[in-house]
């Protein structure tokens, strides 16, 4: 299973390699480069004009242990809409780094990384996002290109629905195809009178799956405060090959994210 499971890393990174540019020709003599990506995640509806923090989700691979992610750069067209995402990362020149053309086996392993973007609060609106380097990217096709909606709010506050206080969402990193996937929610509930709801609704759309953890209220006269953890294991379903995200929607706007591999 080990062999399949980095064969089968070994064919991502090479793709990503070959649709974003090669690493040799993005270091260069500069410190900081742009590092090509292997996607961009953001649920294509869900949002509305009150959600305080719009959220892509962008996975790649550093070449060696020797790069350090740096900042994100969004670019907005004239209207303020977000148009085009970068991820920067600057190249360690020091150290057991000091030799970029001779370092430790140990260094040379590439490193995943995840990056959480935030869009801040967007217009209605159709919205499409490209996150290839620009050099590669094509006005013909959509590769690279990540599409998504923001609607009117049905409600002046925040959330429609009141969520929980959601910290954490686990979900294996590997799995196979055929396999009942599940995630494990945790969070804190912060009254002696609410509870996790019995149901947590469960949407998929393409590669992004969408959690809705919802509270429910008990009548009480003592309605203390109370910090209560919870944690409860939901089943996703099964999957085709692919890369994934959760999306767990959190009270006050927020959300927990997961990616995932099957």
């Amino acid at each position: 299973m080990r062999s399949r499971i980095s064969w089968q890393l070994a064919i991502t990174v090479v793709a990503a390699m070959a649709t974003t540019g090669a690493w040799a020709q993005v270091g260069g003599p500069a410190d900081v480069v742009e590092m090509p990506l292997v996607k961009a995640f953001v649920p294509a509806m869900g949002f509305d004009d009150n959600d305080p923090n719009v959220q892509m989700i962008l996975t790649g691979y550093l070449p060696n242990a020797c790069y350090r992610l740096t900042e994100t750069q969004t670019q907005r067209d004239s209207e303020g809409k977000p148009v085009w995402v970068a991820q920067k990362a600057e190249i360690i020149r020091n150290g057991v780094c000091a030799e970029q053309g001779d370092l430790p086996a140990h260094l040379l392993e590439v490193v995943p990384f995840t990056t959480v973007v935030s869009l801040g609060r967007l217009p209605v609106g159709e919205y499409a996002v490209s996150y290839l380097k620009r050099e590669t990217m094509n006005s013909a096709t959509t590769d690279g290109v990540r599409r998504f909606s923001v609607v009117q709010a049905l409600v002046p506050t925040v959330d429609n629905i009141k969520y929980a206080n959601l910290t954490s969402v686990v979900v294996r990193p590997v799995s196979t195809v055929g396999e009942n996937i599940q995630a494990v929610l945790s969070g804190m509930l912060t009254s002696a009178c609410t509870d996790l709801a019995p149901e947590v609704r469960v949407t998929r759309v393409d590669d992004v799956v969408v959690v809705l953890p919802g509270i429910s209220l008990r009548e009480s006269p003592f309605c203390t405060l109370v910090l209560r953890p919870f944690e409860r294991a939901i089943n996703l379903g099964s999957f085709a090959a692919n890369t994934y995200l959760v999306h767990a929607r959190s009270m006050g706007g927020q959300a927990v994210n997961s990616v995932f591999t099957v």
